[in-house]
């Protein structure tokens, strides 16, 4: 029997290689629109069967399929919407939007029944509760189902539309909040640096209770303990939303330890602190890092060049904030920094003080 010679390559949905990132990047071969969205369907009614059989690595692939795919529908109907796309105000789009929102309340009030206390860690994590608007009836009606089981209002007081409005601001400030709270990763060493001795060099356990004795010790994210907490705070966010130049300041100049330094082995560069070995490409500071090691080795002029070519290549994944598309929120900010000849201190102030709104009082 003749090999298929439309399967593709490593990588692709049908070899049913498990490609790590994003799910719509799979390689697929040349295939018209309607062959294509046969073999996907067909995939997915395969992954489905599966995780109905209780085959558990189908089910986790499932959902995060499922998941990924929702966010691309939601960034594309978004885009479409503030664009002013006549064919999507003049589609069903709007209609099939309305049925998820009924559907999922629908959802949501089953679950605020029977598992409350799980919806309201969910949505309380998520900062802007409440999130229900009454465009239909039958919506209006199941969303006072649960806040009927789940009685949110009282822990949210102090909030309110104007700082809760879902724009670019308020999306960075929950960010910052949840990382603070939630999240550990392998760079998370880089933000409690200047608070945690030696928290750079420590492996993924050591490290990771050490920060969370240090927030013990600081005490809960509020705004009555917001001095406290706000160091932590502004380097997330400039670590992820400043210019290239302020997030350079913001890695740790600290000398490497022996230890690390048998383990990187022999190098053509001086490895002295932790900003010749830093993540640079990840925190889209290329620029910064190579005119650091070019002040700080001896190079040819080749390696010069070589240097200069790729430190220009910076992460876009992590766009200053200053640079990405303004909303209202970032004009209003961006005119306000113009009267005063300002800058990135404007924006860290203004995310701050949206932090800060949304912490409880105490």
């Amino acid at each position: 029997m003749k090999k298929d010679k439309s399967i593709s390559k490593k990588g692709s949905i049908v070899s049913g290689e498990c490609y790590r990132g994003w799910p719509l990047r799979y390689r697929v071969t040349r295939l018209k629109p309607g062959q294509l969205v046969k073999r996907v369907e067909s995939a997915m009614a395969e992954l489905q069967m599966q995780a109905k059989a209780g085959d558990d690595v189908a089910v986790r692939e499932f959902e995060r399929l499922l998941t990924a795919l929702g966010y691309e529908y939601q960034d594309l109907l978004r885009e479409r919407a503030k664009a002013g796309d006549k064919s999507f105000h003049g589609s069903s789009s709007i209609q099939e939007l309305l049925w998820l929102a009924d559907d999922t309340i629908e959802c949501l009030a089953w679950l605020a029944k029977h598992r409350s206390e799980d919806c309201e860690c969910h949505a309380e994590r998520r900062l802007n509760w409440p999130g229900f608007i009454s465009v239909l009836a039958s919506i209006n009606r199941k969303s006072k189902e649960v806040i009927e089981h789940i009685p949110l209002g009282r822990k949210f007081d102090h909030y309110n539309r104007r700082k809760t409005e879902a724009d670019s601001l308020f999306r960075v400030a929950r960010f910052a909040i949840s990382y603070v709270t939630e999240r550990q990763d392998s760079f998370s060493g880089i933000y409690y640096a200047p608070f945690i001795k030696d928290v750079l060099w420590m492996k993924c356990p050591e490290r990771d209770e050490a920060i969370k004795k240090f927030a013990a010790e600081q005490g809960p994210l509020t705004r009555a303990n917001w001095d406290k907490r706000k160091p932590v705070l502004e380097r997330v966010i400039t670590l992820y939303y400043g210019p290239s130049v302020e997030r350079w300041e913001m890695i740790p100049d600290l000398p490497i330890p022996k230890s690390v330094l048998n383990k990187c082995g022999k190098s053509r560069l001086k490895l002295k602190t932790y900003r010749d070995i830093c993540p640079a490409e990840i925190f889209g500071i290329m620029k910064e890092w190579g005119e650091h090691l070019c002040r700080n080795n001896k190079f040819t002029p080749d390696e010069l060049a070589e240097i200069r070519t790729w430190s220009n290549r910076q992460n876009t994944d992590r766009p200053c904030i200053m640079d990405v598309a303004p909303d209202i929120a970032l004009k209003n900010i961006k005119g306000r920094a113009a009267k005063r000849k300002g800058g990135w201190g404007d924006y860290k102030g203004e995310i701050l003080n949206r932090c800060k709104r949304l912490l409880p009082k105490s």
